[in-house]
C-alpha cells in the first residue's frame, strides 16, 4: 500500500515545489469565481487565489469562506475584501490613510522569512492596538494585508504557515473593558489559515493559565488537529531552536530587519501572476 501511495504521489500534477500555478489550481479558482458570481464587490483576485489554495482547492469551501469572511469584515469593520476596499492599488504610500494602516502593521506583526520547509511565518507581535485603529477599520485592514502578504508565495499557499504569537505583551485595559478586543479577535478568526505549528510565547505562569483557559474554551469551536499543534515557549531562543534565525525578526533575536509595512508592499507586488480571466472585468 505504501509503495502504491508513493507511486501515486510521483504522478501528481501538483508538486509542492512547483513555482507556477497548476491547471487544477487555476480550475479551482475559476470554479470559485463562478460560485461567487453576483457578489458585490468581488474579492481581490490575489485574495481569492490565496483563499482557494488555503482551502485545499475546494471551490465550495473557498466560496463560503470568502462570503463569511467578507460579511464579518464589512458588517463589523466596514472593510471590503475587494481591491478597492483593501486599497491594494496604493498610489501614495505617504498618504494619511496608508500611514495609519502601515503603523498598525508595524505595531502588530513582524516581517519574517520562511521556515525550514519554505512556508511563511505568520508572526503576531502583539503590540497595543489603539481603540481608534479598531473602530476606524485600520487594524482589520492591517491584518488582512499582512495575511495576504504572508501568503504571497506558492509554497505557503499550498503548505500552510508556521505561526508565532508573541503573548509577552497584553492588551490595554480600555480594550478589555469595552469588549472591543474580543470583537476584533472574532474578525481575525475569520481569516483562512492552515497553521502547521502554533508557538505561543508566554513569559509568566499567570499568562499560561490565561491562554490555556482560552484554548480550553476554543475546543468547542476548533478542530482538535489544530489544537494539538499549539506549543508554549517561554523565550525567543525557544522559537529560534525551531525556526531559521535568518527568517526571524530582529527584535526577537533574528536577522530580519525589514520594516513590516514595507515588507507587506514588497510581498504583494511579488504575488505570483494570475491569468487575465482571473484578474479582469469580473473583479471591477
Amino acid at each position: 500500500m505504501d509503495a502504491l501511495a508513493s507511486n501515486m504521489a510521483g504522478l501528481s500534477t501538483e508538486p509542492p515545489g512547483s513555482s507556477t500555478w497548476t491547471e487544477s489550481e487555476l480550475a479551482a479558482m475559476r470554479e470559485t469565481l463562478a460560485l461567487l458570481k453576483g457578489t458585490s464587490p468581488m474579492p481581490d483576485p490575489k485574495l481569492l487565489a490565496a483563499t482557494v489554495l488555503c482551502t485545499k482547492c475546494k471551490p465550495a469551501d473557498a466560496a463560503k469562506k470568502i462570503q463569511d469572511w467578507a460579511k464579518v469584515s464589512r458588517d463589523d469593520w466596514q472593510v471590503e475584501l475587494s481591491t478597492a476596499g483593501l486599497r491594494l492599488n496604493i498610489a501614495d504610500a505617504s498618504s494619511e490613510e496608508w500611514t495609519a494602516v502601515a503603523g498598525q502593521i508595524d505595531n502588530s506583526y513582524a516581517a519574517c522569512g520562511g521556515d525550514a520547509e519554505g512556508r511563511g511565518i505568520f508572526w503576531i507581535r502583539g503590540g497595543h492596538i489603539a481603540k481608534e485603529a479598531i473602530e476606524s477599520g485600520a487594524a482589520m485592514r492591517a491584518g488582512l494585508l499582512f495575511w495576504l502578504a504572508c501568503h504571497a508565495d506558492l509554497s505557503t499557499m499550498r503548505s500552510g504557515v508556521s505561526m508565532v504569537i508573541d503573548n509577552s505583551k497584553t492588551a490595554s485595559a480600555d480594550m478589555r473593558r469595552s469588549g472591543i478586543e474580543g470583537k476584533l479577535h472574532k474578525g481575525f478568526q475569520s481569516f483562512p489559515l492552515r497553521p502547521q505549528c502554533i508557538r505561543i510565547i508566554v513569559t509568566s505562569s499567570a499568562q499560561r493559565i490565561l491562554v490555556n483557559a482560552v484554548i480550553k474554551a476554543a475546543t468547542v469551536f476548533s478542530r482538535q488537529k489544530v489544537l494539538r499543534r499549539i506549543l508554549f515557549v517561554t523565550a525567543y531562543v525557544d522559537v529560534a531552536a525551531a525556526l531559521p534565525l535568518a527568517s526571524m525578526p530582529k527584535y526577537a533575536g533574528g536577522d530580519m530587519d525589514e520594516v513590516t509595512s514595507a515588507w507587506v508592499l514588497r510581498r504583494l507586488d511579488a504575488f505570483p501572476a494570475l491569468p487575465g480571466d482571473l484578474t479582469g472585468a469580473a473583479f471591477v
